[in-house]
This record gives C-alpha cells, sequence and structure tokens, in this order.
C-alpha cells in the first residue's frame, strides 16, 4: 500500500467520524425549522411551477430573498417532485458533511489537526443550527471553505491553477457578502505572489479575476432585467440609512455571540499564540494574513447590517470557523516548539467541553425562538443522561418538527380562513408558506415601494398610506404582550391604531403560544408569544378607492401615537376576556421545544 492511498483512507476514515459526530450532534440539538427559509421555499416552488421568480403566484417579480444560489438549488429538487422543507434540510446535512470534509483538508498533512478543529465545528451550536433548518448557511460555509482552501493551494502552486473560479463565482451569488469575499481572496493572492513568479502567473490570476467578475456582471445583468433593479430588494427592506443605529445593533450582536459561546472564538488565536515559543513560518503568516482580513470582512459587514434578529448568531458561522482554523494553523506551525506536548489536543479538550456544556441562561429579552435560546444540545444530553427525555423522543422530534407560533398561525388561516384575499403580516415565512395566500410583507421584503420608505427612513404617514391602499383583507402582526406594543418600528404600530384603520379592520383573533423548554440542569422556562388578526370589515373590492382624501389627510395631520403607549393593550386586553371562551377567537397552543 502506498503512502497516498493510506493518507486518502486516513481522510475518509476522519472524516466519517466527524461527519458520524456532526449528524448525532444535529439529531440532539435540532428544535424548530428557521422562519426565513420558507421565503426560499416559496420562491422556489414558484419557480419550479413555471410562475418565475414571484412571492405571490401571478404577482410582481421581487428579488425578496437573498441566497440566490440556495433558492436556485431547491427549485430544481422541488422541479422532480421533491418537498422543499425536506429537501433543504437534507441538503444542508450533506453540506454541513462536507464543511468537515473541506476543515481536514485545509490541514492535509496535519491530521490531527484538522481533526481537532473539525470536532469543534462540529459541535458549534450556531452551525448546528443554521445547517439544518432550511436556509443556505451549510451551502455558503462549503462554498466559502472550498475556495479558501483552493485559494490558499493555488497561491502556493507554481503551476497557477484556477480550480477556485467555480466555487467563488457560486460563493459571490449565494450571500451579499460573497462579492466582498472574492475580492479579499483577490487581492491576497495578489500581495502574496513570491518574487519569482513570472508575468504570466500576474496574467492568470488576472484572468481568474476577470471569469468571477464578468460571471457577477451578467447576474446583475439578469437581475435588472428580472426585477429592474441592481440590488436585491432584501437590501432596501432590512439595510436603512441609520447607518449609526446599525452599527450599535451590530456590535451587540456580537457582543451577544461571545458571550453565548462562552469561549469566544475570535480571541481563541491569540490564546493559541501565546502557547508557542518560536515565531511562524512566512507561509503560515501568509495563511493568518487571509484569515485576518477574511474577519476583518466579516465584522465590517455584520455593523453595517446590524447584524440579524434570527437565533444562534448566523452571521456569526464564518468567525467560528475562521477562527477555529487560525488557532490550529498557529499549533500546527512548529509544535515542536511548543511549550506543551500535543496542544491542538488539549486546546480541542477545553473548547469542546465550552461547546457542549455550556447553556446560555435565558433572560430578560432571551426568548427562543427569536433571540438566543439555550444550548439545545447540551440541554438535551442532559436531559437524555437525567431520564427526562429519550433518545426516542430526540429522534422524533428531528423527524417531525415542531411547529412555533407562526406555524400555529399558518395552519389556522389556512384550515379555518374566512377569506382568500391579500394577507399583510410582519412574519412573512412559515404564514404565507402555510396559510398559501396572496402575502405583502409589512416590511417591504416583496414590495419595493414599501421597502423604499422603510430603506429611506421616510415619515410614518408615507409608510401607512402606502400599506393601507394596497387593501389587505387580512392583517397578521406579532405582538408584545410584556409591555402592550407591537415588536415592530413604530410605523407599524401608528398604522394599526390608526383611525383610517379602525373604521376598516377589527381585532378578529388573538394567538397566545406558550414555548417550553428546559436547560442543562432541566429547570424549566417557559415565555409565550402573541400575534394579532386583524380582518377587514368592509368588502376591499368594492371600495372606490382605497382611501378618501380626508383620511389621507389624517395621516399627515396626525402624529405618531405617543401619548397613548397602552391604547393597543387595552383592546387586546378586553378581546381577550370578552372571548376567552371562543377558540376560534382566542387561540392557545403550547410547544415543548426540547
Amino acid at each position: 500500500m502506498t503512502d497516498n492511498s493510506y493518507s486518502i483512507r486516513n481522510l475518509i476514515a476522519a472524516w466519517l467520524i466527524l461527519a458520524l459526530i456532526y449528524l448525532l450532534c444535529s439529531v440532539i440539538s435540532f428544535t424548530v425549522m428557521a422562519e426565513d427559509a420558507y421565503i426560499s421555499f416559496r420562491y422556489a416552488e414558484n419557480l419550479a411551477s413555471g410562475d418565475g421568480p414571484v412571492f405571490n403566484e401571478g404577482g410582481e417579480a421581487v428579488e425578496g430573498y437573498s441566497n440566490p444560489t440556495w433558492v436556485w438549488l431547491i427549485t430544481i429538487f422541488t422541479k422532480f417532485g421533491l418537498n422543499s422543507v425536506n429537501v433543504s434540510r437534507c441538503l444542508g446535512l450533506l453540506f454541513g458533511c462536507l464543511v468537515l470534509l473541506e476543515i481536514l483538508l485545509l490541514f492535509r498533512g496535519r491530521s490531527g489537526y484538522g481533526i481537532a478543529a473539525g470536532l469543534l465545528t462540529a459541535t458549534a451550536t450556531p452551525f448546528l443550527f443554521w445547517s439544518q433548518t432550511g436556509l443556505e448557511s451549510g451551502l455558503y460555509i462549503f462554498l466559502f471553505l472550498i475556495s479558501w482552501r483552493l485559494v490558499v493551494q493555488e497561491a502556493s502552486d507554481q503551476s497557477g491553477g484556477m480550480w477556485s473560479v467555480l466555487p467563488v463565482v457560486l460563493l459571490s451569488l449565494s450571500r451579499p457578502e460573497g462579492i466582498i469575499i472574492f475580492i479579499i481572496f483577490g487581492a491576497w493572492k495578489y500581495f502574496t505572489f513570491d518574487n519569482n513568479r513570472n508575468r504570466s502567473d500576474k496574467i492568470r490570476l488576472l484572468f481568474w479575476a476577470c471569469v468571477v467578475l464578468l460571471s457577477f456582471v451578467l447576474f446583475l445583468l439578469w437581475r435588472h432585467a428580472a426585477f429592474d433593479s441592481w440590488l436585491p430588494n432584501t437590501f432596501f427592506a432590512k439595510v436603512n440609512n441609520g447607518l449609526r443605529h446599525k452599527a450599535m445593533v451590530g456590535s451587540r450582536y456580537l457582543l451577544g455571540f461571545m458571550a453565548h459561546t462562552l469561549w469566544l472564538p475570535i480571541l481563541a488565536p491569540i490564546v493559541a499564540r501565546l502557547l508557542r515559543k518560536s515565531g511562524l513560518s512566512k507561509q503560515t503568516a501568509d495563511h493568518l494574513k487571509l484569515i485576518g482580513l477574511l474577519t476583518l470582512a466579516q465584522l465590517v459587514f455584520i455593523l453595517y447590517v446590524g447584524g440579524d434578529i434570527h437565533p444562534n448568531d448566523r452571521f456569526c458561522i464564518p468567525l467560528i470557523i475562521l477562527s477555529v482554523v487560525a488557532t490550529f494553523v498557529i499549533l500546527a506551525d512548529g509544535d515542536g516548539a511548543c511549550r506543551i506536548r500535543k496542544p491542538h489536543v488539549w486546546f480541542a479538550i477545553v473548547l469542546l467541553i465550552g461547546n457542549l456544556a455550556y447553556s446560555f441562561p435565558p433572560g430578560r429579552d432571551i426568548q427562543p425562538p427569536i433571540s438566543r435560546p439555550p444550548n439545545f444540545l447540551a440541554a438535551n444530553i442532559a436531559g437524555m443522561f437525567s431520564g427526562r427525555i429519550s433518545p426516542g423522543e430526540v429522534f422524533s422530534g428531528f423527524v417531525n418538527p415542531k411547529w412555533d407560533a407562526l406555524d400555529v398561525v399558518g395552519h389556522d388561516l389556512r384550515q379555518n380562513q374566512t377569506g382568500t384575499g391579500l394577507l399583510a403580516t410582519d412574519q412573512c415565512g412559515k404564514i404565507p408558506y402555510w396559510s398559501d395566500r396572496p402575502t405583502l410583507d409589512l416590511f417591504g421584503l416583496n414590495d419595493p415601494a414599501v421597502a423604499q420608505i422603510i430603506h429611506r427612513n421616510l415619515t410614518w404617514e408615507n409608510y401607512a398610506i402606502e400599506i393601507i391602499e394596497r387593501a389587505p383583507e387580512t392583517f397578521v402582526v406579532f405582538y408584545r404582550h410584556r409591555d402592550g406594543h407591537l415588536v415592530a418600528p413604530y410605523h407599524l404600530e401608528n398604522t394599526v391604531l390608526s383611525e383610517p384603520f379602525l373604521r376598516r379592520y377589527r381585532l378578529d383573533a388573538v394567538y397566545i403560544v406558550d414555548y417550553t423548554f428546559y436547560d442543562i440542569a432541566s429547570r424549566e422556562h417557559t415565555f409565550t408569544h402573541e400575534l394579532l388578526r386583524f380582518e377587514s370589515m368592509v368588502d376591499m373590492n368594492q371600495l372606490e378607492e382605497s382611501l378618501t382624501e380626508s383620511e389621507r389627510n389624517w395621516f399627515i395631520e396626525n402624529q405618531p401615537i405617543i401619548d397613548t403607549p397602552d391604547a393597543l393593550k387595552e383592546m387586546v386586553d378586553a378581546f381577550v376576556e370578552e372571548n376567552a371562551d371562543d377558540a376560534g377567537k382566542v387561540v392557545r397552543y403550547g410547544i415543548e421545544l426540547n
């Protein structure tokens, strides 16, 4: 047997073991599907059925997603009659396994370090959650890693191969920050050329960059032809001009991430460096410069967009992997000079204990599945050891995903709906998907006019007029019971509390969804989400005009209702008390997350 075949067999064996650990941890830690994944599913199903890139069947073509590669991939499988939800989960787990293979390949020749880095990635809560709950994270991280590995390999390979072109092109189309990663790769390749590289090497690099840029430009031309916009509509709906505010929110997001993951992965390479005596080789130093640039780009992106409202630090997964790889790249570089024997083993053990044992304590404003939940991997492992939950129950929850509040509302609208007209909601994933109704996203995700109002921070009267003139038949909005306000910016609350709105709509149902979950000490925690459903009191099809002139003037003349912060709470409390015995009006549902 040759050394090469032996090495390949070891690589495959290590990958299979890591993949098995990852899949087992995925089963144990699974809770609910991601809300935004259902936006991708709806677009993919409409594409597969021939309706085009539309959110509403027969509606306007609007790019209300920010993951084109993932939507196209789901579309292919859906076209063959497969269920988009199940396909997304299977593909997510597949790409999660391939991520671990790429980590091993990054450390080819130093397998022990690759195994340690892969083990930490396979047990990291954010990676586990986002690689299996329906969104593109698994695909994006895989493309990110394979591009990274090939770029590093090409920079040191005198033959100047360009195998990284395809994954870099796909990476640039998978998420908005993908094109920034391409720029960093190109700049790093250019500035790390050895002095003995000749002119043909630079021509090869230029050709590499031109292929990627040409592919991206062609995509932009297609986007403009299909959607009449150079940017996805999600940019306008989610990123407004309040950059200072976004930076503050993004900073809190990053601080929460570091606290949530306990072991502060961004600082892990520094700790690893302290274990070393000698300096780093040029190759390792160059590699770490690339990691530093990629880390900086991700940090700037998070600060610019203000982080993410979803649980488990989706935008920070690249930071986890970058820090893990940086740590073991440092340790692998001349480990004979390290102060301790087999540093990667000890370092991996310490961080692994952090991954498996730490359970973020739930507290104020930390309520799953909206913000940062506790570590369900740790909690469920502890639950199985204590007998609180059986392995069969854990596996059943993985095979049959639990509903959350948004699933409940979507199914209720479909099963007990009083109409089939336009639905307006501030949660545009599961509710539209399960209700199967034409939908207006109240943040403008699938409506460019609304998105522009939010993006440009225009006054609330512009927003209210734009929304009500769409004449939705039903409104469903997230309600925060604690202080009686909507979980939304003030312009949405003032639309719902406006005089013209209350002339047309009545509160018709309150959904009260109680969540129960257990932490690592098997302590029970509960919290409640409430959603409000308003139904039209008039036939919207018979209205000669959505708003009269006097109603438009009302919006212009009246300021935001800051003097009556309890108005909505009083309305909801009175409705619940009056309809307490009507299960169709006050819909109660209980969910055990683990």
